[in-house]
């Protein structure tokens, strides 16, 4: 694997375990409160209660009809992935909820590291099966990610004092109308757009994320965990992430108590650190960069000297920003990338000359050589 690619896994390794470890010690009072009914409402819960609850048969209903749906799926379809594994994939993505939630709700980062932790799950339990191992870990990330917007809404609702039923229906609905758009869109795509997924494609419609799921299925679906990632393979040495990341918060937590007064241990958020790097690949250092730059403008720079302006507008731009670059994707694709129109200039071509843009490895593959060993034992 190139030396990126792996370090990513090493990464995602030390997420698994510093994200739950981070939060248990440091928030395990608020999660035990959490589940006491005695508690003490804050003054956004005690005025939504005028408002009739969201009975709980109706997730169990929605629940049922979802696991169903997820079985019917593999069986006509003939995916050979298991029952049972269905289960598994759900099982994850509930385990890792509270933590990877609670991450982001404090940071706004999604830590949801379940497609690597999907990979080695089904890679050891369905060994040699690149498409169930695909469906296994989308099933774990897709349910985990799916779990923490619906709560992430359902926060914003409670702000908002809109009632908890007509909430219940329109993210049913959004669900719903989104799934169906989506495919729609991605199959239109595939059969209308000249020259998709491939490397040269002129408008940048290559599919990296794409060929980073095809990898990955190779390598934890047809090669297998086992091969490369056991104890005294070639790849074992990653396996040190994991105690690393599950060390450092409870090392930091006790420094802290030693030293209550550092700015440094105060601001440092191991799971920030770690999970910052998950979309590495295929994101590039431009990406980070770009990122990097526009966040030290906006909440450096401005918050500091235009705070007023800053409380007021900031997340509003952002909104307006994401909103802008939805909308002129659509326009620009309809009006100018599928009649043809080919823009050619500076804006449009310089990133195609840098390393980044090309692609360029640090090292190349020898002749006939290969990454790793020939064969496989």
């Amino acid at each position: 694997m190139p030396v990126t690619f792996a370090l990513s896994y090493g990464i995602s390794f030390a997420v698994m375990t510093c994200v739950p470890t981070y939060i248990f010690i440091n928030h395990y009072r608020d999660i035990i409160g959490a589940f006491n009914p005695s508690r003490k409402k804050d003054v956004h819960s005690r005025l939504i209660e005028r408002y009739p609850d969201t009975p709980w048969w109706w997730y169990g209903i929605l629940t049922v009809i979802v696991l169903v749906l997820s079985v019917v799926v593999q069986v006509v379809y003939k995916t050979q992935m298991p029952v049972w594994g269905i289960f598994v994939a759900f099982g994850l993505a509930l385990v890792y909820l509270i933590p990877t939630g609670s991450v982001y709700a404090v940071a706004n980062l999604n830590s949801n590291v379940l497609t690597v932790l999907g990979e080695i799950v089904s890679g050891y339990l369905i060994p040699g099966k690149p498409i169930v191992m695909l469906i296994f870990k989308f099933y774990a990330y897709t349910g985990l990610s799916q779990a923490m917007i619906f709560a992430s809404d359902m926060k914003l609702g409670l702000y908002m004092k809109i009632p908890r039923r007509t909430l219940f229906a329109a993210q049913l609905t959004a669900c719903v109308v989104g799934s169906l758009t989506q495919n729609a869109v991605l199959l239109w795509m595939l059969d209308h757009v000249d020259g998709i997924c491939s490397e040269k494609q002129p408008n940048g419609y290559t599919c990296p994320q794409g060929r980073v799921n095809f990898s990955s299925s190779v390598v934890w679906g047809a090669i297998g965990p086992a091969r490369l990632y056991s104890v005294g393979k070639m790849y074992s040495g990653l396996l040190h992430f994991f105690w690393i990341g599950a060390l450092l918060p409870v090392v930091t937590f006790f420094l802290k108590k030693r030293v209550p007064n550092s700015r440094f241990l105060r601001y440092l958020h191991w799971p920030l650190v770690f999970a910052g790097t998950g979309n590495v690949p295929p994101a590039t250092g431009l990406n980070y960069t770009s990122a990097f730059v526009v966040s030290f403008i906006f909440n450096k720079w401005l918050k500091g000297k235009y705070p007023q302006w800053w409380a007021k507008y900031n997340y509003v731009l952002s909104a307006a920003l994401d909103s802008g670059l939805a909308i002129s994707a659509i326009v620009i694709f309809f009006a100018l990338v599928f009649p043809g129109v080919n823009l050619s200039w500076w804006g449009n071509n310089i990133q195609k000359t840098t390393v980044d843009g090309q692609g360029i490895p640090w090292k190349l593959i020898p002749p006939n050589g290969t990454f790793g060993p020939a064969t496989w034992s």
